[in-house]
This record gives C-alpha cells, structure tokens and sequence, in this order.
C-alpha cells in the first residue's frame, strides 16, 4: 500500500474509490446502482478531489473531502466525523482513514463489530485494539452515509 491511499499499480485505483464502492454496494439495499465500480467512481472525482499520479510518493492518493464528494456524486447525503471515536462507531457501516504503516494511509470501509475484540472490514476482519490505533492517527477521520435514499 502506498501513502494516502495511492493508486496501485495493479489495477490503477486507489483505497478511496473502492472505499466509496463497497459502502455504495453495503447501503444501496436496490435503491441506487449497486454495480458502482471503484473506475466509475474515481471518473466522477475532480482533480481537486485528489493528488495527481504524477507526484512521487503521494501521488494518486484520494484526498479526505474527495470521499465526501464521491459519495454526493453518487447521490448520497453523507457525513464526515473527526473526534470521539464512538460518534462513528455508532453509524456503520462508514468509511475510516486508517494509518495502515508508517506513513501509509488507507480508507477501509467499516462493515461490523463482531464482538468487543474483532471489526469487520472491507479488507477482511482486525483486532479491535489494533485498528483503533490505527484508526486514532487520523483523529478518527470517518464518513458514514446520513441518509440512504438517493438525492438523485
């Protein structure tokens, strides 16, 4: 994984549109297009919206607002949520910006609580205790869907 979610080189998309894709596909319940692929959603985004692939190291990466943004782009009120942890934690699924290591960025998209020790995420399940840590490095950035029928 790259720094903020940059582009892989496999596929060309980075951690935030696919983010944006499966919290699309969790809450849409055959109210939108469920079919939202990562590709269509980062087509949608402006160039302000993330950091050109040109840029060494950063490049590519979807920018915070940039989640927001696509999610409105696909007809959905959303809100985002920095602070106390259990503001988020109360509303999910919702998509997080965890540190993944060093100074690698990712959104993972928050699916369940299993039990007090296991999150259940788009990228498979964590300990509690290890993606909180994670998570607090952003300050617990998280965007969750306010309400899920479409604006479109």
């Amino acid at each position: 994984m790259a720094p903020m979610g940059r582009s892989d080189s496999h596929t060309g998309t980075s951690c935030g549109p696919k983010a944006v894709a499966a919290l699309i596909k969790e809450v849409s319940n055959g109210i939108l297009d469920n079919h939202v692929t990562p590709e269509q959603v980062k087509a949608k985004l402006e160039s302000w919206d993330y950091i050109s692939e040109n840029l060494p190291f950063i490049g590519g990466a979807t920018l915070p607002w940039g989640i927001k943004r696509a999610l409105e782009k696909e007809g959905l009120s959303s809100e985002v949520r920095v602070g106390p942890r259990e503001l988020c934690l109360q509303q999910y699924p919702f998509i997080a910006l965890i540190l993944q290591s060093g100074t690698n960025w990712h959104y993972v998209v928050v699916l369940e609580i299993t039990d007090n020790t296991t999150i259940l995420t788009s990228d498979g399940t964590m300990d509690s205790g290890e993606f909180l840590k994670k998570w607090g490095w952003s300050w617990y950035w998280g965007c969750h869907i306010v309400n899920r029928e479409a604006t479109k």
